[in-house]
């Protein structure tokens, strides 16, 4: 195989529009033999999950053949969930295909994969499926289109009737029209009909017209009346497509196989290949070089996605950008600075795995048993090692607080967690200093739910989810002074410890401040550290609510000591003794903490996400209006945002997104304070009378 020869798509576009099947009609017309006799279900849907939701949650890889070139096809997430793995696998491929049902298809999500594409500076191209479906209505899809994808949009195939009436499509480019004889039966090349003809006409003027745009000499050759010949063409449409200054519209059914033979002509005959491209690498902290996609030069790769197989244990997919790579390599993960060896070299076909001999610059494959290496690392030589910044991976937005349901599901749940992530790195993992919870973090409810779904089935470990606890904290808004004396005597050497306190608030954020300002050796310096270690084991849990307190100053300025029963003990308990008096009568408070939200939404749905967000609370910061939809900042507190993804899919109908972070520690309302400090009483009490 050459480089050259070599073809990387993604096949992108809002669940249900036909993605899937896409790319199994596409292996079915360039590679029968491994082809399926039924488009659905297909052999990209992997999991349990994908098959009963009907969805696509993770990229699949699989490839065809066509006029001999070789076709890599990754088939990619619509779940609004895990976009950012759609986004990274736009990345790994020279071009796109939009996929869309051919009536009113769900406009903002349209939008939003024409950025994606925009955003990785990759060409798309559509393709308006389901033309044969009841109430198929292409003018619909062409408007959803139009509002939706900002540039030049051209018909390069056109379906020949739609609904109950779909019988084939015209090339429009080629003027040759294709009718198909029954699910994926062969296909004829006949005359264009007589009721289209005009609209055929119209449209190829219209491609031609964008075409010749692309180039001056042919802008001027066509004003002048010569007419273009269909090489002049088929270079336009490559120089064109490549950058972006139009966007091909094929139509047809991947259900009936209609159109796809178009799209395949195309793909080999107009798409860029892999050395088109350079890919930049970091040399250093402050420089970057660009690298050819080129099999005469030394071995790079990166790891784009990561899967764990009870076979073949941990699987890397990556893309290789230039030399060769063969079995018996040794790589070197250069992200980590480690040598990695591999136990074989695959092509992924859906479920199945291919061996291969080598592969080369521009191909996509996989290796087995790389010990190390993550989704995200580049594997190159150690003699010219290359770090490829192409992976990005959003904050979680959402949380689940994660109870093993048995010690044996305990025992394994660090380990399959661990696993979950090297597979999905949209999911995080951590246990909380404040709450002690084990949290598990994502981008949406439903990607919660799907693993831990995956982590019950896939890793034996079944888990209780609860919403985690909001990690309040105290502090005071006065001064305040207290004694703390301890004093036991039980016969022989007692305990005695005395000290004086003084309480100050500090402002949000400064956390613990501890001095001593003793004269005249009230107190011995040995046993200040005791007084602070006191201080600090009482802070650990607030007497106002049972959170731990901070932006708080303590000074010790006074107390007295005994020659034989003080100790390091004694002096600690009075600490904490003194700490505690004085605390109460500083005005003790509870603080939450306020989240900074960044939410992006189109304009219709203002109103709807500010009242929702007035509701939790919140505070409007500011507001501006973008290409991409308006972005609304606001700050709300931790307590209210725990379903604010679920909401805000509901509110926008999936098409709204936000990052949140923390801002700053807060007081809690009055009344809402007062709830939470008797609910801590009451629990107290409770179980100092079970004791």
């Amino acid at each position: 195989m050459k480089t050259e020869g070599i073809r990387n798509i993604s096949i992108i576009g809002y669940d249900g529009a036909g993605k899937t099947c896409l790319a199994e009609a596409l292996v079915r017309y360039g590679s029968p033999d491994r082809a399926l006799k039924e488009i659905a279900p297909t052999r990209l849907d992997l999991d349990n999950e994908e098959v009963k939701r009907n969805i696509t949650l993770s990229t699949k890889t699989t490839f065809t053949q066509w006029k001999d070139i070789h076709i890599n096809i990754l088939d990619t997430p619509g779940f609004f969930n895990i976009l950012a793995e759609t986004s990274n696998s736009i990345a790994m491929t020279e071009a796109s295909i939009l996929t869309v049902r051919c009536s009113k298809p769900i406009r903002h999500y349209i939008e939003k994969f024409g950025f994606m594409a925009e955003d990785r500076a990759k060409p798309l191209a559509i393709f308006i499926n389901q033309c044969d479906a009841e109430r198929a209505n292409l003018d619909e899809a062409m408007s959803s289109l139009s509002q939706e994808i900002k540039g030049k949009l051209v018909f390069i195939s056109y379906p020949i009737g739609v609904d109950t009436a779909h019988q084939g499509v015209v090339d429009i480019l080629k003027m040759k029209a294709y009718y198909y004889q029954g699910a994926y039966g062969k296909f004829q090349e006949k005359e264009i009909p007589v009721d289209l003809k005009e609209k055929i006409e119209e449209l190829r003027t219209q491609l031609v017209e964008v075409l010749a745009e692309t180039d001056d000499l042919l802008v001027n050759k066509y004003l002048e009346g010569v007419p273009l010949t269909e090489d002049e063409l088929i270079g336009a449409f490559k120089s064109g497509f490549a950058k972006r200054t139009f966007f091909p519209i094929f139509c047809g059914s991947v259900k009936k196989g209609t159109g796809v033979n178009v799209l395949l002509d195309y793909i080999v005959s107009c798409f860029p290949d892999p050395t088109t491209r350079e890919w930049p690498s970091k040399v250093s902290e402050d420089k970057m070089e660009m690298r050819r996609v080129d099999a005469s030069e030394p071995f790079s790769a990166i790891v784009f996605k990561t899967t764990v197989d009870h076979f073949q244990g941990k699987v890397s997919y990556m893309r290789i950008i230039s030399g060769i790579i063969k079995p018996e390599d040794i790589i070197y993960n250069s992200s980590k600075k480690i040598e990695e060896k591999f136990a074989t070299l695959i092509r992924i076909d859906g479920k199945n795995q291919i061996p291969l001999t080598e592969a080369v610059a521009g191909d996509i494959v996989a290796v087995t048993k790389l010990k190390d290496t993550q989704t995200g690392d580049t594997l190159s030589t150690s003699e010219k090692p290359a770090i490829y910044l192409t992976m990005e991976f959003p904050k979680p937005t959402i949380s689940f607080a994660l109870k093993a349901k048995t010690k044996q599901d305990e025992d394994k749940l660090s380990n399959g967690l661990q696993r979950l992530i090297e597979e999905d790195p949209l999911l995080s993992y951590n246990r909380t200093t404040d709450t002690k919870e084990l949290l598990l973090s994502g981008m949406g409810q439903a990607h919660l739910e799907i693993a831990i779904e995956r982590l019950k089935r896939k890793y034996e470990v079944d888990v209780v989810t609860q919403p985690p606890k909001v990690p309040y904290k105290e502090t005071i808004k006065k001064s305040a002074k207290a004694q703390g004396k301890y004093k036991r005597q039980s016969g022989g050497r007692g305990q005695y410890g005395d000290c004086w306190l003084e309480l100050k608030p500090l402002p949000r954020g400064k956390g613990f401040e501890f001095t001593e300002t003793i004269f005249g050796g009230a107190i011995p310096k040995n046993y200040i550290p005791s007084i602070q270690k006191g201080v600090e084991e009482a802070m650990l849990e607030g007497p106002l609510a049972g959170y731990p307190v901070t932006d708080i100053a303590v000074n010790v300025y006074d107390g007295s000591y005994h020659e034989v029963d003080s100790s390091d003990m004694a002096f600690k308990i009075a600490g904490s003794m003194g700490f505690k008096n004085a605390y109460s009568q500083a005005n003790p408070v509870l603080l939450e903490p306020i989240m900074q939200l960044e939410i992006v939404i189109p304009e219709e749905f203002l109103g709807d996400v500010i009242g929702d967000i007035n509701s939790r609370r919140g505070k409007i910061q500011g507001m501006d209006p973008t290409p991409r939809g308006n972005i609304v900042r606001a700050l709300v507190p931790y307590e209210n945002t725990a379903t604010y993804a679920t909401d805000l899919h509901s509110i926008t109908q999936g098409i709204g997104y936000f990052t949140m972070q923390f801002s700053h520690m807060e007081e809690v309302p009055a009344q809402i304070a007062q709830k939470i400090i008797e609910a801590y009483q009451k629990q107290k009490s409770q179980q100092e009378e079970e004791k």
